[in-house]
């Protein structure tokens, strides 16, 4: 008997997957042909209720195919023998196990489809070549669909059964997936994560919320850069051995510098000094690390200043002051942040800049 084509009504994806190909049987043996050649096959199961019309439509088909190909087993009444590819969603597998447990198949007749082949996937609408799905994740067990394929009697009576052959699929719509395994929410949602100590296993921190990542490690010794966005690393001091930058003489470092920072550079040229208290006389500048002269006593000889370098020019201040401003009492220059990588957008997030 010649292969009869087959269009199958829409059912739902419950078992197996098209994209699958597998090499062994549900026992782990290797599947083989007749003259013991390794054998790939892939295997899908599709469920239609018993109360839909066409539930019947695909059976109707394959028993003609299963009559035609063993006309003496049904005349003698044996037509039992002939495997249909089809299953009662509320009977029993062939281990003796309950269907209507499996998901998806209660209520419902169940066809068995496979090929040696792996089907040909498409979404409904969308048939041309460029459009064939590739993506397993696109077909999700759950989703309804349409087979197309080919019916063909196996022509062994001592096994006999019906060949069931899909070479495609239409996606016709997505239904509610089913997954394998145990559900997540009724794993983890039934005894929530406690809150043990801080350093014991399953310590959860405060504020931790599904979705959060991991916070960034910090280097032990580097204080993390207060006001930083999530995700934004710890602005680390002046790497170990590198030597602060070299402050001129006379030029006070800055105060409230936080100890281990180097001093803040000169004041640009044409910045005003700080305002001295009228009627006290001015201190000249101590030599870094020399303290200043306690009010009213004589100021010490100190050697004349070195001549400081000529002042830059107008373009120069004009690009200084160019710079922005960052917020006072802020722990760190601009220049610092930048050179850590961070942006001006960035800085404003952290409250550095104004």
């Amino acid at each position: 008997m010649a292969k009869q084509e087959f269009l199958s009504p829409v059912m739902r994806l419950v078992q197996g997957d098209p994209f699958k190909a597998n090499t062994t049987d549900k026992a782990g043996k290797p599947l083989t042909t007749k003259d013991g050649k390794p054998r790939t096959n892939y295997f899908f199961a599709c469920a239609i209720s018993k109360t839909d019309p066409q539930a019947l439509a695909l059976y109707q088909q394959i028993m003609q195919v299963a009559q035609t190909g063993f006309p003496a087993l049904f005349s003698n009444n044996q037509g039992g023998r002939v495997k249909l590819k089809v299953m009662d969603g509320d009977g029993v597998d062939e281990d003796g196990k309950p269907n209507n447990q499996k998901p998806g198949f209660a209520g419902c007749w169940v066809y068995k489809f496979s090929s040696s082949f792996p089907p040909r996937v498409f979404h409904k609408g969308k048939y041309d070549a460029m459009q064939e799905v590739k993506d397993p994740r696109e077909l999700p067990r759950g989703y309804f669909v349409r087979v197309a394929g080919t019916l063909d009697a196996n022509g062994d009576n001592s096994k006999p059964g019906v060949y069931v052959n899909a070479s495609m699929v239409e996606i016709v719509g997505p239904g509610e997936v089913i997954t394998s395994g145990p559900d997540a929410s009724a794993v983890f949602g039934a005894s929530p994560a406690p809150q043990v100590a801080p350093g014991t296993p399953g310590y959860v921190p405060p504020g931790v919320h599904p979705g959060n990542m991991p916070a960034p490690q910090v280097p032990m010794g580097v204080p993390a850069m207060p006001g930083a966005p999530v995700g934004m690393p710890a602005m680390p001091g002046a790497p170990v051995g590198m030597p602060a930058p070299q402050v001129p003489m006379g030029v006070p470092a800055m105060p409230g510098a936080p100890v281990g920072m180097p001093a803040m550079p000169g004041a640009p040229v044409g910045m005003p000094a700080p305002q001295v208290p009228m009627g006290v006389p001015a201190m000249p500048a101590a030599p870094v690390g020399m303290p200043a002269a306690p009010v009213g006593m004589p100021a010490p000889q100190m050697p004349a200043a070195p001549q400081m370098p000529p002042p830059p020019n107008h373009a120069f201040v004009q690009q200084a002051l160019q710079v922005p401003q960052m917020v006072p009492g802020c722990p760190y220059t601009y220049d610092q942040l930048k050179a850590h990588g961070y942006t001006d957008d960035q800085m404003r997030a952290a409250g550095y800049l104004q």
